[in-house]
């Protein structure tokens, strides 16, 4: 157990490689199999096969009996999935999380990841009313903006896009997705030198070609 705890800390400092060494040798059991999985989803993760780490972040939530393990690993799982547009796996791992742990100080996070996931998946309506649980950082604010301009309803999502450029003006760029329907809500209010600007600068698969059509092109 002692070198599962020393791969286990090297895993939380990002030390993955030493992690990994510290690993080579060790063989889990049924009590340590949890701790065991987690630190190799930390490993796929650093590695950029995010597919892989979701497996072992959901298996290391089954088997870990430690509570704040089990707990860490189910919200990275859904974390994960939910970037790779797994948005029905996300959701998932999201609900199993608020039943298990009602409490969680992630409860908004999770929340947050739930209702960016339902937006994927086109509940939009189920979408917005966990984004309005789910707190008030950027990325819940402007999501709940995209929402309002996909169901089509530009008026509140001008509106909702002016009280999150009001708390972090920056985060479209850092966002595809926003910025996508940022611009369709600048276009469709008549502002089409801004909406251009905006849409010219979308090159993700799927969104560059609405991008494209929103241009006119």
């Amino acid at each position: 157990a002692g070198s599962l705890s020393n791969a286990l800390a090297l895993g939380e400092a990002n030390r993955i490689p030493d992690a990994m060494k510290t690993l080579a040798t060790f063989r889990p059991d049924m009590a340590t199999l949890g701790p065991y999985h987690y630190i190799y989803g930390r490993a796929f993760a650093s590695a950029r096969n995010p597919h892989e780490a979701a497996s072992r972040y959901r298996r290391a939530s089954m088997y870990a009996s430690n509570a704040a393990l089990k707990e860490r690993s189910l919200f990275v799982a859904a974390e994960t999935e939910l970037g790779m547009g797994y948005y029905y796996e996300a959701k998932t791992d999201c609900l199993i999380f608020l039943k298990k742990f009602p409490n969680s100080a992630r409860v908004r996070r999770v929340r947050a990841v739930l209702a960016r996931s339902l937006f994927g998946t086109g509940r939009l309506s189920e979408a917005l009313r966990q984004f309005d649980l789910a707190g008030n950082t950027p990325e819940v604010l402007y999501g709940k903006a995209d929402t309002f301009q996909k169901m089509g309803m530009t008026r509140e999502a001008s509106q909702a896009y002016a009280a999150a450029a009001a708390v972090d003006g920056r985060y479209p760029d850092s966002s595809e997705e926003t910025r996508y329907w940022l611009g369709e809500n600048l276009r469709r209010s008549g502002d089409a030198g801004h909406a251009k600007e905006l849409l010219l600068t979308i090159k993700g698969e799927g969104l560059r070609d609405r991008a494209a059509i929103g241009l006119g092109e």
